[in-house]
């Protein structure tokens, strides 16, 4: 293999692929980052066999020219720490022996690589079967539900997120048990199906599309999902098992719903939680004042007690409430909604509390009360 490639963009593939590589892994193969030259393009591969990065660079005059063809393994951490600290361009030649050169201007590396027939082949998809969504839209369903994900691996499907995929429609659920996150969005689709996501993958996948305006197709096999964009692949491997029915658990009607401004009362809650951390739940108190404004308060046996007002936009049925919330998970779920209105829906002192954006079941929070002890 010999190609002649510039540095930012060498630079920038290795940075996104090493993300999931381990110096640790048992694997020898998978310490390194597998790099492929063809007619077309560089592919450069990481993975510590659950989580899968392939990014692209195509050939071209100005970035990549590829002399010969061919493959090899590069142990990642020296990779990615080298380029960083080589001033231009780069020369890469590897020889029959695994043996790689790197020049550039007049600093000469040679490293010692591993076979690239001992890398694990990619997942078989088949690209017949698959979605289409824009990344700000893929972006936005993971930051609004895999936050609630369980942290508890008892159970281990609580630890992913749920895709769901409808004729019309595609669905991310996340609940660690006593709160949920729901979020459903448009799409045209033939298939139907559904997964499991690890969140610690969706959050890598997040990092790397965030600022992509390219369309994302998503693929789903037995053991993986697979997203895709104009010159990335990113591959995860799902959780096995089965993802609770978590239908029954959103009320159908409330007993009182209000509406208030999200930022006043995301910043409310936030300074009611600064009492509330000697509480295990982080306890803060929500009580409907006059009909016309919602108290927020919560108290420390050490420090003292907060309290604050806000009026209300609106209110609907009984007008009399008082319950507790854990204030992490509150806080949380607004920050998850863009909209300039919430409105939360009580179905009683202990029953939970449904929060979504105003006129938009499209989203939707669930929160159960805490006892206030």
């Amino acid at each position: 293999m010999h190609i002649h490639i510039q540095n930012q963009h060498f630079r920038k593939a290795i940075a996104d692929v090493s993300r999931v590589v381990s110096s640790k892994s048992p694997f020898p193969s998978l310490t390194g980052i597998k790099l492929t030259a063809d007619d077309h393009k560089l592919t450069l591969i990481g993975s510590n066999s659950t989580t899968i990065i392939k990014k692209e660079i195509p050939a071209s005059e100005d970035t990549l020219v590829i002399t010969e063809p061919g493959s090899i393994i590069i142990p990642a951490v020296y990779l990615y720490e080298l380029v960083k600290k080589l001033p231009q361009d780069l020369s890469i030649h590897v020889d029959e022996n695994h043996s790689i050169t790197i020049r550039s201007k007049d600093i000469l590396t040679r490293m010692k690589g591993l076979n690239p027939y001992d890398y694990p082949p990619l997942p078989e998809l088949n690209h017949d079967s698959s979605i289409e969504i824009e990344s700000g839209e893929l972006v936005q369903l993971i930051k609004q539900t895999a936050f609630a994900v369980s942290s508890n691996d008892t159970r281990p499907v609580l630890t992913g997120v749920h895709f769901s995929i409808q004729k019309d429609e595609l669905i991310t659920i996340a609940t660690n048990s006593h709160r949920l996150a729901l979020k459903k969005h448009k799409i045209s689709s033939t298939i139907k199906g559904d997964c499991i996501v690890p969140s610690a993958a969706l959050f890598e996948l997040n990092r790397l599309i965030e600022k992509d305006c390219s369309p994302v197709n998503i693929l789903i096999t037995d053991h993986y999902i697979v997203f895709t964009t104009a010159d990335m692949s990113f591959y995860s491997r799902l959780i096995e098992g089965s993802y609770p029915d978590t239908s029954s658990l959103i009320p159908n009607d409330s007993k009182t719903t209000v509406t208030l401004n999200t930022s006043d009362f995301l910043e409310g809650v936030d300074r009611a939680c600064l009492f509330s951390k000697e509480w295990r739940n982080h306890n803060i108190q929500l009580e409907l004042m006059h009909g016309s404004h919602l108290k927020i308060s919560s108290r420390s046996s050490e420090i003292g007690r907060i309290e604050e007002l806000q009026k209300l936009s609106a209110l609907t049925g009984d007008n009399e409430l008082i319950l507790t919330l854990d204030g992490r998970f509150l806080m949380e779920a607004l920050k998850s909604i863009n909209e300039d209105e919430v409105s939360l829906c009580f179905s009683g002192s202990m029953r939970p509390v449904l929060i979504h954006p105003v006129d938009n079941l499209q989203h939707l929070q669930l929160i159960s009360p805490v006892r206030a002890g």
